[in-house]
């Protein structure tokens, strides 16, 4: 039966034991079999009498010795690793390759059979503290680490600051003995932020200054110092402000309170109380043709021309030389006046032009080279004449004839007075005055009632020139002619001589003669004649 074996295969037979042997086959087993399973295997499970444990076969690539009992047992080739991640019960677990850590990782523990390469994220510069710098390269085979910035000692100064990427670097301070004797010196402080320095010593000032002190053993240099640019009182200022050289004070002269780069008595620039500055000397009054100034410290000369000049103004002139005149305005003499005045010869002065006239005048003539302003008093117009342009303050009154008479169809309606002339006015309407003169308008002749043989004419008309007229009517007409009608009207007119008709001889008789005379007994009438 299953679980035993007889070496005779006879009975009796012998049982398998349970974990250590087993016979699986139903009968004719002959030998129990030792548990375990084949190489590039391992067992997973209990064997059992009946049975042997239960066999896996490792995963592809990998090897295990026989009678293996565990997946870890199984081997990979060089270069791989066992995933040991279950991925369900009894399944095969698969070798995989070993990798390398990506950037910015490193390599915590290697790949071997059983575990793959372990990588974890390298230190950041940001996660390190205040006043820590991060140390070292991130690599396969290292992780940077944060480390304290240095601290620099005495006689040291900061060579490059700690940054969150590099240590702070500290440098030893030059001292003296770093500098050359005679050519530099040492400058500056030592301190955290700041680094000493061989200097090179002061050789050139600038200008305005100059050179003292020795450039000795490397700790002092020479310096420059300001050259004196001014002095107290009664002193100058004296040498030259060059290199080494530095500018002095000397006294002046006894008379000078301050003087020009000498103690000469004739380099004074200011005078001692009492005593008055001319010419670069100080003097106890001024020289002849000379005066004082307002301020009573010097001595000015009189204005060109001036015979004698004020001492309260010394540019302002009393009196002139002959041929000069005196301006009142300057205090000058000129040879000739300024505009608006003219030269008094008598005064010897340039004296202002009166600016206009009195009232009642006009400026007959302009202020001259030398005279002043002429002034005529206003004419006053005559009887007979009337003013025609009013007077101004440079202008007289004009004046004109005041008219006589009036032009034709015009007459005088106001008579002149001083300021008006003479007044025409048209004739008024049925007046008229054919011609000019004095006369006045006359009536127009409307009716010719009163003069006998008369008739009103048609024309002219009644204008302010012109009248209607009685024209006399013709009466009688010469031998040989009549009149044309006995009838003398403004409608009709005069009646006009006409030639007398003659009869026809041997045919016709004179039967009414032909009269020429309106005023005959048979009245005016042409020839009549009959057959």
């Amino acid at each position: 039966a299953a679980g035993t074996a007889s070496p005779s295969g006879t009975y009796p037979c012998q049982s398998c034991v349970d974990g250590s042997t087993y016979a699986a086959a139903a009968s004719g087993s002959k030998a129990c079999l030792p548990c375990g399973c084949p190489a590039n295997s391992y067992a997973s499970g209990t064997c059992y009498a009946n049975s042997n444990v239960p066999c896996f076969s490792c995963p592809t690539g990998a090897t295990s010795p026989a009678n293996s009992t565990s997946v870890f047992s199984c081997v990979c080739g060089a270069g791989n690793y066992l995933e040991t991640t279950p991925v369900g019960f009894g399944q095969p677990i698969q070798c995989l390759a070993c990798g390398t850590c990506p950037g910015g990782y490193y390599q915590v523990s290697a790949c071997n059979a059983t575990v793959a390469t372990r990588c974890s994220m390298c230190t950041a510069a940001a996660s390190c503290g205040a006043n820590q710098y991060l140390s070292g390269v991130c690599s396969v085979s290292s992780n940077p680490v944060c480390l304290n910035c240095s601290v620099c000692g005495a006689n040291q100064f900061v060579a490059s600051p700690c940054t969150p990427t590099s240590n702070r670097v500290c440098a030893g301070c030059l001292t003296a003995a770093n500098c050359t004797a005679g050519s530099t010196y040492l400058t500056g402080v030592c301190s955290a932020t700041s680094q000493t320095a061989c200097s090179p010593c002061i050789t050139n000032c600038s200008a305005g200054m100059y050179l003292t002190g020795e450039c000795v053993g490397g700790t002092t240099s020479p310096t420059c110092q300001p050259c004196l640019t001014s002095c107290g009182p009664s002193q100058y200022l004296t040498g030259v402000c060059q290199g080494r050289n530095a500018t002095s004070c000397a006294a002046c002269h006894s008379s000078c309170l301050a003087c020009a780069s000498s103690p000469a008595a004739s380099a004074c620039t200011l005078c001692m109380p009492g005593l008055v500055f001319f010419q670069g000397s100080c003097l106890a009054n001024c020289p002849a043709n000379y005066t004082l100034n307002a301020t009573g410290t010097g001595c000015v000369p009189c204005p060109s021309g001036c015979v004698r000049c004020l001492a309260s103004s010394p540019n302002v002139c009393a009196e002139c030389s002959t041929g000069l005149f005196l301006v009142s305005s300057t205090g000058l003499c000129n040879a000739t006046c300024p505009p608006a005045t003219f030269r008094n010869a008598s005064a010897g002065t340039c004296q202002t032009c009166r600016a206009a006239c009195p009232s009642g005048s006009f400026l007959s003539t302009p202020c001259g080279a030398t005279a002043d302003i002429v002034c005529t008093p206003w004419r006053t117009c005559a009887a007979g004449t009337f003013e025609t342009m009013a007077p101004t303050s440079t202008s007289d009154r004009l004046c004109m004839p005041c008219r006589t008479t009036c032009n034709a169809g015009a007459e005088l309606v106001q008579l002149c007075s001083p300021t008006s002339d003479n007044l025409c006015s048209s004739c008024s309407a049925g007046f008229f005055k054919p011609a000019a003169g004095a006369g006045p308008c006359t009536p127009c002749i409307t009716s010719c009632a009163n003069v006998s043989n008369t008739y009103l004419s048609a024309s002219p008309l009644c204008t302010n020139t012109s009248s209607p007229t009685c024209e006399p009517c013709t009466t009688s007409c010469p031998s040989g002619q009549y009149l044309s009608s006995t009838v003398c009207t403004t409608a009709t007119g005069s009646p006009t001589c006409l030639p007398c008709t003659s009869c026809v001889a041997g045919q016709e008789y004179e039967t009414s003669p032909c009269v020429g005379t309106a005023g005959s007994s048979s009245g005016s009438g042409n020839r009549q004649c009959a057959a």
